[in-house]
């Protein structure tokens, strides 16, 4: 992979997890990865058939996007991986947005970190991750569903939420 995928490592049932965050240039070069999550609508699964399971997760990067009708297979296909001890890429094209909210998701629903530590630790790591406004909203309320409390000051309570829509149980 390209020296713009991250490595990180979250700690889940008492085990690594370990996966790279990465951009579509990383999709194109992936060494010693044999599972990847395309958070695109577009860039092609370079290596689909050639011992490499993927998942694509096509969403815009847009703050309108309902992520949780995704996140389902996103974290099965993540609970695969981290079940036999192998990383994942998961990438969008730039690995600022789609991919880290994934990534951020993954953190707090499944290896129990609260959104502050999640987003400190990969903010850290790789300091150009962006999620937008949007995917922000949806990962407060996540946390909030999570753990019945918000860990980080993105907003304030009256503009949290998902607009209305009733959602589904992820934790």
């Amino acid at each position: 992979m390209s020296d713009d995928s991250t490595c990180l490592t979250f700690v889940r049932d008492g085990r690594d997890c370990s996966l790279f965050l990465g951009t579509a240039r990383d999709a194109a070069d992936i060494r010693h990865v044999r599972h990847v999550v395309n958070a695109t609508e577009c860039v092609p699964n370079h290596f689909e058939g050639a011992k490499v399971s993927y998942l694509r997760v096509a969403v815009p990067d847009s703050g309108e996007c309902d992520l949780d009708r995704h996140v389902g297979a996103f974290f099965e296909f993540m609970q695969d991986a981290a079940s036999k001890g192998e990383p994942v890429l998961v990438h969008c094209r730039s690995g600022r947005s789609r991919s880290a909210t994934l990534v951020l998701a993954w953190a707090v629903a499944r290896c129990g970190y609260t959104l502050a530590d999640a987003w400190a630790k990969l903010s850290r790591e790789r300091e150009c991750v962006n999620p937008n406004e949007g995917f922000r909203r949806w990962l407060v309320a996540l946390e909030e569903q999570c753990y019945g409390r918000v860990s980080v000051g993105w907003f304030d309570r009256s503009t949290r939420g998902t607009r209305g829509r009733k959602r589904r149980k992820l934790c």
